[in-house]
């Protein structure tokens, strides 16, 4: 566990969280309590419960990275996808001090995949799965989809408790994912899609009922984290709190505004 992080199950919106229908995760974001632009964000991550999805090259161990960690709770990626977006060979030295910090209080854990490569993470789960389970017991992990894996090569990891993040191409995501996610209700173990930056595929991913999505643009760009909190809100079925009034733009953003950070 990292000595700075004091996650606390009780704050305002665990609730929220563990009621969802599906949750939205995106990388960290250091809280700014004086920076508008990143307040907002923050009161936005809140009116849905967002989380974050750290990777041992998101993840920082500075105070403001902590404290947002600490607001929001947070799931462990393993970092393999920005290897291969920048041809690095994956560390697994690095990956076993990032859980040694933050598994503690993790939501879950990404085994080890090798991108666009079915057999070797396969074969990089079956090493993990133990050596994580010695170590960090309780923890919930999550096996990677990839092209050409099919039910039967899931099945015995789902079988036993381990969830799936559908990772792959982006062809083989949207034509996989509904199979995945029965699969995973089949097995009551955890569902989660990669990638995840537009109102189709969030609608997509809403349908097939996986529990959670991520999406790097929820962070980086403003207008996707409006639009896709608002369509959240709708899904999630918020209009009560409007003492059932139309539910207009204009009334999602004053209720966003007002809602309360912590």
């Amino acid at each position: 566990m990292y000595k700075n992080l004091n996650y606390d199950v009780k704050r305002e919106d665990w609730q929220d969280y563990i009621n969802q229908k599906c949750v939205m995760y995106c990388p960290p974001l250091q809280y700014h309590p004086k920076t508008e632009s990143i307040y907002m964000r923050y009161t936005y991550f809140a009116a849905t419960s967002v989380r974050f999805l750290c990777s041992p090259q998101t993840v920082r161990s500075n105070q403001k990275c902590i404290d947002g960690l600490n607001m929001r709770g947070y799931a462990l990626d393993n970092g393999a996808y920005i290897c291969y977006t920048k041809q690095q060979p994956f560390d697994h030295d690095s990956f076993e001090r990032y859980l040694d910090k933050f598994a503690l209080f993790a939501d879950w854990v990404v085994l080890p995949d090798v991108v666009c490569d079915k057999e070797k993470t396969l074969a990089l789960a079956d090493r993990y799965i133990e050596k994580i389970q010695a170590k960090h017991q309780g923890i919930k992990m999550l096996i990677v989809w990839q092209d050409g894996m099919c039910r039967s090569d899931l099945l015995r990891f789902v079988s036993s408790g381990i969830g799936v993040f559908i990772g792959g191409s982006t062809d083989g995501k949207l034509k996989n994912m509904e199979w995945i996610a029965n699969m995973c209700k089949e097995f009551d173990v955890w569902c989660h899609v990669g990638r995840v930056n537009s109102i189709e595929r969030m609608n997509k991913v809403v349908q097939c009922g996986a529990h959670s999505f991520d999406g790097s643009g929820i962070v980086r760009f403003y207008d996707k984290l409006d639009l896709l909190t608002k369509k959240l809100l709708i899904d999630q079925k918020q209009i009560n709190l409007f003492n059932n009034s139309v539910l207009t733009d204009k009334l999602l953003s004053i209720w966003i505004k007002r809602k309360r950070l912590l």
